[in-house]
């Protein structure tokens, strides 16, 4: 009679033989050839490459006469496809090569780019199954551009102590952000200066600090020792944002403030000026923002949004500068 240790033994030497076989059957898989089916299998049409290829340029809002079929007398019988591209300026090319490369790079795709003329003209081919397929001559052309608009945003109740809040300072995209006069924002202030950011004024009925105070009550040398204060302070402003609902703004000392402003050369806004995008049940941000940037065109405009929702907008954002949209720093705005 068999022991149970016996058959304990019996299991695990089964089990462990399975998992060599299972092994063994995989690292086979791997070493030996695919056959000519599966290689077959693996290779990219020049119609399916022609259409993903057109899909990666369309992505990048570029006009249809900037991409030209061109015919060749004597081409291989596998290419499917020749093309001249030119694209605008603000659109590297190696951003686009990029973006093919993302689309189509695979083990039976290869695509090799050649600059003809240093950081400018350069072919672009694309082989499958050691085919060429489709081949492209891309180029700068100073004259094209793409008709978009401009946004500039501003960010307003931003929490400095909160982490997640600081990190979007390292984030490539422009923003400026809406600071109330006071001790801690002056401090503030040069911490987004060196994170190569912008950042406005706002004025309203929230200034508490002294020093900036501006009240209906002040006598007007209080009120414009206030202002040389807030200016002195915050010098690189890049303009002043009157909260147009405040009752500061309705006060007697409103004109003292603006004339003041005005005097030493001062943009002031008013907050109503800035576009806030809808974010509630029926309206999401992103829908929000999608809709807004579609009805665009080439005008320039401010957003002001909260940290959370600019967060969230990030990823659209990247999409709608693809194919032209411009969001630059809001000092570059004129309005």
């Amino acid at each position: 009679m068999i022991s149970p240790d016996a058959k304990r033994r019996s299991v695990y030497i089964l089990f462990a033989v399975a998992i060599l076989l299972l092994a063994l059957n995989l690292f086979l898989h791997k070493l030996l050839p695919k056959t000519n089916s599966e290689r077959e299998a693996l290779i990219l049409s020049g119609l399916e490459i022609n259409n993903r290829f057109l899909q990666v340029v369309n992505n990048f809002g570029l006009e249809e006469d900037w991409i030209v079929v061109r015919k060749l007398s004597n081409k291989p019988d596998s290419l499917f496809s020749y093309y001249t591209i030119k694209l605008p300026p603000d659109l590297p090319i190696p951003v686009l090569i990029s973006e093919v490369n993302t689309e189509l790079s695979s083990d039976s795709v290869e695509i090799k780019s050649f600059e003809k003329k240093m950081g400018g003209k350069t072919k672009l081919e694309i082989y499958s199954g050691g085919l060429l397929k489709l081949t492209a001559d891309i180029d700068y052309d100073k004259e094209l551009v793409r008709k978009r608009g401009s946004v500039g945003f501003l960010i307003e109740n931003i929490s400095f102590d909160d982490q997640e809040d600081s990190l979007l300072f390292d984030v490539t995209e422009s923003f400026a952000v809406l600071l109330i006069p006071s001790k801690e924002n002056k401090k503030h202030s040069k911490f987004i200066l060196n994170k190569s950011k912008e950042f406005a004024l706002l004025l309203d009925d929230e200034i508490d600090d002294l020093k900036f105070k501006l009240s209906e009550g002040y006598p007007n040398s209080r009120i414009l020792n206030s202002v040389k204060a807030i200016i002195g302070s915050f010098s690189n402003a890049i303009f002043f944002v009157f909260d147009d609902e405040s009752e500061l703004f309705r006060s007697k000392v409103f004109p003292v403030i603006s004339a003041e402003l005005e005097k030493r050369n001062i943009k002031l806004l008013l907050k109503s000026e800035f576009y806030q995008l809808e974010n509630n049940q029926e309206k999401d941000i992103n829908t929000s923002f999608d809709s807004l940037i579609k009805n665009l065109g080439e005008e320039k405009l401010f957003i002001l949004s909260n940290v959370e929702e600019f967060r969230l907008l990030l990823s659209e954002i990247a999409r709608y500068r693809k194919v032209g949209f411009k969001f630059i720093n809001p000092s570059l705005i004129k309005n």
